[in-house]
């Protein structure tokens, strides 16, 4: 019998015993569908190696590099937009990228915070930050800063027993994250737990002794706590470290000594001849 005529089945049965007769006859007949590239280009075996890499170690960082920078002035509205844009495209090809979720979430409550509309507008746009926050800890339960994220937008949201157990729980994950450590000073301080806000900022400068603007963060917090020499150390650090991040302000001159010191006599002065004030006592009847 002809090979041509031969069933399928039993070309390939040949062809896996080396017959290469019956392997050009199963080209020839269109048994191996040709083979297109895809519109986008796929990830290497590299990119996916590392990508199984990076889901089972999470939530170590190994394979990650954080960049916390301070960025001084006004934010761009156009920008943020526009970053929240280019995180949908890249959520819409890959939909469990737990990351571009995260980085969505930030933008969005940046967007609300600092270019809200009117107070519907804020509503809608916290609400969609923090279905992106939820999403993100939905494909990734592990993800520190994606809890961070979420507590952020609660307490925004005026949720605060649920932004404080966000915040416990993305440290508990995350201890040693840079883009968790901040967010949680935030929140600490703002529930009134300085204290704790300080010990995060000494574990930021741990993490980090170079980098300036966390001796900065640790300066406002000693500001709340009221211990003010060590606020001005720490301040003094962070412009050692980074120079040219100091005020714009002028040096003073002899004149400006001056005349502060003609204000501050005519001041004491003033206080001299004040007759001695009296704590006046409120009766409610």
């Amino acid at each position: 019998m002809n090979v041509v005529e031969l069933p399928i089945e039993l070309l390939k049965q040949r062809a896996r015993a080396g017959d290469r007769e019956a392997l050009q006859t199963l080209r020839d007949r269109g048994a191996f569908p040709a083979s297109r590239l895809p519109l986008e280009c796929p990830a290497s075996w590299a990119q996916q190696r590392m990508w199984i890499a990076v889901e089972k170690e999470q939530p170590g960082l190994s394979y990650a590099i954080a960049l916390a920078r301070r960025v001084r002035g006004q934010l761009d509205e156009d920008a943020l937009r526009e970053a929240v844009a280019l995180l949908d495209a890249a959520i819409k090809r890959d939909p469990n990228y737990a990351n571009a979720y995260r980085l969505k979430a930030r933008s969005l409550e940046l967007l609300a915070t600092s270019y809200p509309k009117n107070p519907e507008d804020m509503a809608a746009t916290l609400a969609k930050a923090e279905l992106a926050a939820k999403r993100a800890i939905a494909i990734a339960p592990k993800l520190g800063s994606a809890y961070a994220e979420l507590a952020l937008i609660e307490q925004d949201r005026f949720q605060y027993a649920s932004s404080w157990q966000s915040m416990e729980r993305a440290l508990k994950l995350s201890p040693d994250d840079p883009l968790v450590i901040p967010s949680a000073m935030y929140v600490t301080r703002y529930f009134g737990d300085a204290n704790k806000a300080l010990k995060l900022a000494d574990r930021l400068i741990a993490l980090d002794p170079l980098e300036g603007v966390n001796y900065t963060r640790r300066a406002d917090v000693l500001l709340v706590l009221r211990q003010y020499p060590q606020a001005i150390e720490s301040a003094r650090k962070s412009l050692e470290l980074t120079p040219g991040r100091s005020s714009t302000r002028p040096p003073p001159t002899a004149l400006d000594s001056t005349d502060g010191a003609c204000r501050a006599k005519r001041r004491a002065k003033r206080t001299e001849n004040r007759p001695p004030r009296r704590r006046r006592l409120l009766r409610l009847y």
